[in-house]
């Protein structure tokens, strides 16, 4: 019964955030994924079109916002 009077947002002081950089980096996973055939032909459906959902909010935030550095990712990146 302690802490009844704490508001929502001094319960939730370490809730995980989402940001539009995280979503870039998403859509950057599926694309390497991708290209390294780790998706069966029976699964090409729902990554195709979560793919294009990414893709597409993306495109409809960043046209609202300041530029989205879509390298990010790339710098971690190596090719095995």
């Amino acid at each position: 019964m302690e802490n009844e009077n704490d508001t929502p947002e001094e319960q939730n002081t370490d809730a995980p955030t989402l940001e539009v950089q995280d979503i870039v980096i998403c859509k950057q996973i599926i694309e390497t994924a991708s290209t390294r055939g780790a998706f069966h032909a029976n699964e090409l459906q729902v990554v195709g079109l979560t793919y294009d959902k990414i893709s597409s909010w993306l495109a409809s935030v960043t046209e609202t916002t300041e530029p989205v550095d879509e390298n990010v990712a790339e710098q971690g990146e190596t090719n095995d």
